[in-house]
């Protein structure tokens, strides 16, 4: 994904993959989270941890969960097989 591109998992709204960088890395927790759930939610997860980690999604849990919908609980399994508990 070149980083000037509107990422897929944005369709909806025209914003470059750094526009999107920013305000996944910026703000407050649950703005943080909910432009890193669209990633988590409509990207392969591949493309998703392209630009998160694995830590930054544990620690946005809380925030994150209200948006993922059918996502959660994949995105639940593969934080457990790297061995963060985010419970229920």
């Amino acid at each position: 994904m070149p980083d000037a591109a509107r990422p897929d998992f944005r369709w909806d709204v025209d914003l470059s993959v750094d526009d999107w960088l920013v305000r996944v890395r910026h703000g407050s927790d649950a703005d943080r989270a909910y432009w890193l759930s669209r990633a988590l939610r409509d990207a392969r997860p591949e493309d998703a941890l392209a630009h998160t980690t694995w830590a930054e999604i544990a620690t946005l849990w809380p925030h994150l969960v209200r948006h993922l919908g059918r996502r959660r609980a994949l995105w639940q399994w593969l934080l457990a097989q790297k061995g963060y508990d985010v419970g229920p």
